[in-house]
Formats: structure tokens, C-alpha cells, sequence
């Protein structure tokens, strides 16, 4: 995702239709072609009433950022969206419909509220100024909240998605300090149920080196306690002692069997079963793997993390009455 903020709204003087910008005045092959098409200067028109809702939305500290932000998904979305030499009918009109329609939707999602509290997601846009260059585009929930847990909480997603986007090694600790210069990476939050204490979200990087045939990726689920201020421990869900690692590995296994053993062979048999198990074992007992809602536990899986990158396994679903002899008895479920 290239995020940005310029649409500068006012009536076409020269068109049928209303665009955001004077048609008159039209120069670049991007902008004639809106105003050409009532199918774009429509999905023009929905974009800049998009963004007029957010902007009259948002608090008075984020309107610079958000105005930044659509100035740089313009420029973006005008790289994208070239002329086609030699010309192709209709090529670079059905990118500009598809990025505006997909930019439309998304900046209508930019606010939601969540157990009683208002979520805005901010951005991070770095990289991609000239044909060929590596981009790194982020965004993130943080909550519109001045109390001190919550605080704490965008702090610490911010901190979250910045791990989830660097490919290895240590985690620098700004945006710039992000190595993207061969690659190109996209990173989304989402945020998931919510119970008093635990806030729940995830966060997924999709990085492609160039010349790629499939992406990389890293996903973390981000369970975050929030007063205790804190991410979410396998003891504050499952009781000590009470082996429930062994009892994930074991379930988790099982499932796995059954989505990739194929032709009489098991599934671990694609690495060296001993290292496919320290693996397994790894991921189960790290709840930065956990998604948690009212139905249960889901273990989730990145690619190439147990399986080639076409057999990535569906999460394992583990219900709470399955959980029910290994949960701790003050664990509240979120909804």
C-alpha cells in the first residue's frame, strides 16, 4: 500500500462531471483520461469524499500527516499508473479505476471503534522514488486515547510493526533505519477482539527481494495485555505446569499431518524431521503465533515456516472447551 493526501476538490469546468481538479486544466495523460471517463471521474469523486469524511474525522494533530499521507499514495499511484508504450487501450485507465477504488475503501476503514475506544491507523511510506528503487509502505492501529495504558499500547504496536517489517538481524529502532533498498515490503495492521485486559491485533509483511518469484513474509499475532503494560505470556492463558506445550505441539502436529502429508509422506519429511519439530515446538509455545477470539486458540503459520511456500498450512483452530483442563481459571475470553 502507497499512502498519500492530495486531492485538491472542486467542480470541472470543462467536463459533465466532477473531478478533483479543474479539466480545463488537464496535462498529464493520468489526468485527461479522468476526466474523459465518467466510469473514473466517478471513482475520483468518491476518493475525494473519502478523504474529506477522514480529514473532518481525525484529530487536529493527525491532519498534517494525513494530508502528507494522500500526497504520497498520489505520487505513488501516478508511478503506477503510466502510459503504456507502445499504447494499450484501456490499460493505464483500468489501473487508475482499480488503485482510486481500492484507496476509496481503505480510507473509509481508517477509522473504527472498538470497545469503546476510537482506532485510527497510521503510515509509513519510505522508498520507491524512482523506477526500480525498494519501497517499504507500513500501516499500523493506534488508538485515539490520552490514558497512559493506551499510551503504551501505540508505543509499543508502533514497535511491533517496525520488528514485523525488518527482514532480519536486529530491529532498527526508527523507520528510516529499515533496509529496503533491494526489496520491496508491505506491511498491514489489523486489529482483532478485545476483552477489559487483552487487546488483540495482527500485523503481516509481505517482502518481495527483486527478481523474486514468490514473497517472503513475517506475521505477528500482537497480544497485548493492557494493564499490565505488557505482550501477552502462554501462562497468562494456559496454566503452568500443566504441560500444555507438549499438548499444542501434539495437536498442532496431528493437523499438520492431515493438511500436507501427501502420497504416503509426511509433512516432514520436505526438511529434516528433527528440525521441523524444534520448529513446531517453537511456534506453539509463542503467542506472537496465537490469534485468540471468543471461539478459541489459533495457531497461525507464515510461509516457508513448516512447508514450501505452496503448501503454507491453514491456522490450527483449538476450541476453548478443547483448552478447557489447561486454562487458567482467570482468563477472560475475548469477544
Amino acid at each position: 500500500m502507497r499512502t498519500g493526501w492530495l486531492i485538491l476538490m472542486g467542480l470541472a469546468s470543462g467536463a459533465a462531471h466532477a473531478v478533483s481538479y479543474d479539466c480545463a486544466k488537464a496535462k498529464t495523460p493520468q489526468e485527461k483520461a479522468i476526466c474523459a471517463n465518467p466510469n473514473l471521474s466517478a471513482a475520483d469523486d468518491e476518493l475525494g469524499a473519502a478523504y474529506r469524511d477522514l480529514l473532518a474525522a481525525a484529530p487536529a494533530e493527525m491532519k498534517i500527516e494525513i494530508r502528507a499521507d494522500q500526497r504520497a499514495w498520489l505520487v505513488g499511484d501516478l508511478r503506477r499508473c503510466k502510459p503504456d508504450t507502445p499504447p494499450q487501450t484501456g490499460v493505464m485507465e483500468t489501473c487508475l479505476l482499480a488503485d482510486r477504488e481500492e484507496r476509496a475503501k481503505e480510507l473509509r476503514k481508517r477509522f473504527v471503534k472498538q470497545g469503546g475506544v476510537t482506532f485510527v491507523w497510521q503510515s509509513v511510506n519510505l522508498g520507491g522514488e524512482r523506477d526500480g528503487d525498494g519501497y517499504l509502505n507500513a500501516s499500523w492501529p493506534a488508538a485515539i486515547s490520552t490514558a497512559p495504558e493506551w499510551q503504551a499500547w501505540n508505543k509499543a504496536m508502533e514497535a511491533a510493526t517496525l520488528r514485523v517489517a525488518s527482514t532480519g538481524g536486529t530491529p532498527p529502532t526508527d523507520w528510516k533505519g529499515v533496509p529496503f533498498d533491494d526489496m520491496d515490503i508491505d506491511v498491514v495492521g489489523s486489529l482483532g477482539p478485545m476483552s477489559p485486559d487483552l487487546v488483540t491485533a495482527s500485523l503481516v509483511s509481505d517482502w518481495y527481494g527483486h527478481g523474486a518469484a514468490h514473497p517472503n513474509q513475517n506475521i505477528l499475532q500482537f497480544n497485548w495485555l493492557l494493564k499490565e503494560g505488557r505482550e501477552l505470556r502462554g501462562e497468562d492463558v494456559l496454566r503452568a505446569k500443566s504441560g500444555w506445550q507438549a499438548a499444542l505441539y501434539k495437536r498442532c502436529d496431528a493437523d499438520l499431518h492431515r493438511q500436507l502429508d501427501q502420497d504416503g509422506k509426511s509433512y516432514q519429511d520436505w526438511i529434516r524431521p528433527d528440525e521441523v519439530a524444534r520448529t513446531l515446538r517453537a511456534i506453539v509455545a509463542n503467542p506472537e503465533n496465537w490469534q485468540l477470539d471468543q471461539s478459541g486458540l489459533k495457531i497461525v503459520f507464515g510461509k516457508y515456516t513448516v512447508a514450501p511456500y505452496c503448501c503454507t498450512p491453514e491456522p490450527v483452530a483449538i476450541s476453548w472447551d478443547e483448552l478447557k483442563p489447561l486454562l487458567r481459571p482467570d482468563f477472560a475470553i475475548p469477544k
